[in-house]
């Protein structure tokens, strides 16, 4: 509710400019609680999160660049810690209680990614840690639980977690935990700290004694895993909690050791070899950007030739791209496309690589059947001026390579239907009127658009 509120308010009241200056401070903020939260030696620290943010946090453009995404976690991940450090101050003025349960009921009605570990953290710590707790503690801790219950309870999360799951089914509930389990292959900072306790355990650097006294983190770690586990959900961003309490960990670890002053100086090369090639492409980026504004303004076709500016793959989770032909879903439902429309004041937009405009404009017979091995973001089949249009697509699918597969995934994909499938219907597809000709379009889907041998199209009298 509270992130919904902010995006709002920028949409109405203020500009993107005015919104990247505050998200830049806000990030800035973020460094110095991180400083205070992380108990390690400043410069050690803030190159050890930087690294560990700019090389290894998934979704990091989602998260933390993108307007709705930073307003979810990036501005929420400052108001927990500001939260965190709060309760951990002793005394307070009467009046500031019920401010002080304010606060705590906004920190706790933002997102459940974050907040929901978060609070759990919070419970287990002063459930271990009775001793410590004061009435602002306790105040504070009252209003993040109502908060937390309020975003819990909304009729929307409930929504998105009954959509998550899918079925009621035991068997199907396994599969999709299992699907989901598979599609955290991103994470990187949470089997780091599993390695990095492991070899702490082994040299006797830790003990008992730092798993209770950061039991606050480590549940926040284990609750949020359980939440995208059980929720299905598979975007990078949505594991942004995970990593990031993982991230906290990893550095109130680093205090337990010596850390070489090499490995911070390798850290921070590698931090700035990264922002200075980030910056780069995303200058090309930007150019590419104002070139498709100009073909919106200007274009009486609709039509927007894209020329994707190509980059490393790496880059992918730290620039964001304009609208292009790369990640637009070609059907005439898809709400990028008309978000950009209402934006701009232009009617019908479509978004078309520059490759597959090049070929239609060389060669009059290109595209006169599907090809199922292309390389553009969707399939393309000439149509003849009076071929009526489809409703729907089927995508033939040939069968998995399990000998392809690791030895232990063999046995769950085969129970699983995106590997188990011979056929996916598809209602992503689109015609495209051109000077050229008209062409059918359909969307691929990147889960099994390795095995598609042919596609099949559906009208509406069948």
């Amino acid at each position: 509710m509270i992130p919904l509120l902010s995006i709002l308010s920028f949409n109405v009241l203020a500009g993107t400019a005015f919104f990247n200056a505050l998200n830049a401070i806000v990030f800035l903020v973020l460094l110095l609680m991180i400083n205070k939260v992380s108990e390690a030696t400043p410069s050690a620290h803030i190159t050890l999160f930087l690294f560990g943010l700019f090389i290894l946090m998934p979704g990091f453009k989602n998260a933390l660049l993108w307007r709705c995404g930073a307003c979810n976690y990036l501005w929420v991940a400052v108001l927990l810690l500001l939260f965190y450090r709060l309760m951990k101050k002793d005394g307070y003025v009467g009046w500031q209680l019920p401010l002080l349960f304010v606060f705590g009921i906004v920190c706790g009605w933002t997102n459940e990614a974050l907040v929901i570990g978060f609070a759990a953290g919070c419970v287990a710590h002063y459930a271990i840690h009775r001793s410590e707790l004061t009435h602002r503690r306790i105040v504070m801790l009252s209003g993040l639980i109502v908060g937390t219950a309020l975003l819990v309870l909304a009729p929307g999360s409930i929504h998105r977690f009954l959509e998550g799951r899918g079925t009621a089914s035991s068997t199907g509930i396994i599969h999709q935990m299992l699907s989901s389990l598979l599609d955290m292959d991103n994470l990187r900072l949470l089997p780091l700290l599993l390695v990095m306790l492991i070899t702490a355990g082994l040299l006797k650097k830790i003990n008992r004694q730092f798993f209770v006294e950061n039991i606050l983190w480590f549940m926040a770690i284990i609750v949020s895993f359980l939440f995208v586990l059980m929720t299905g959900h598979t975007a990078a961003h949505s594991r942004f909690g995970i990593e990031f309490f993982s991230l906290i960990v990893i550095l109130r670890l680093c205090s337990q050791f010596a850390i070489p002053k090499s490995i911070t100086v390798a850290c921070g090369v590698a931090v700035t070899a990264v922002l200075a090639l980030t910056f780069c492409y995303s200058y090309q980026n930007h150019l590419e950007y104002q070139r498709c504004v100009a073909q919106i303004k200007n274009s009486t076709t609709g039509v927007v030739e894209t020329n994707e500016v190509r980059w490393p793959p790496f880059f992918d989770r730290l620039i964001l791209r304009f609208m292009t032909g790369e990640n637009s879903d070609y059907y005439q439902a898809y709400n990028g496309d008309r978000w950009i429309e209402r934006y701009y004041g232009v009617g019908r937009l479509c978004f078309l690589p520059h490759r597959f405009l090049e070929t239609v404009r060389r060669d009059g017979t290109a595209f006169s059947d599907f090809d199922t091995k292309t390389d553009l973001p969707f399939y393309a089949r000439r149509m003849s001026t009076d071929e009526e249009e489809p409703n729907s697509a089927v995508l033939h699918l040939g069968e998995t390579d399990w000998g392809a597969m690791p030895f232990f995934l063999r046995s769950i994909a085969r129970k699983m239907g995106r590997y188990a499938a011979r056929e996916v219907a598809t209602n992503k597809l689109a015609v495209v009127s051109l000077p050229e000709g008209r062409f059918l379009l359909v969307t691929k889907n990147h889960m099994v658009s390795d095995r598609v041998e042919r596609i099949s199209l559906t009208y509406a009298e069948e």
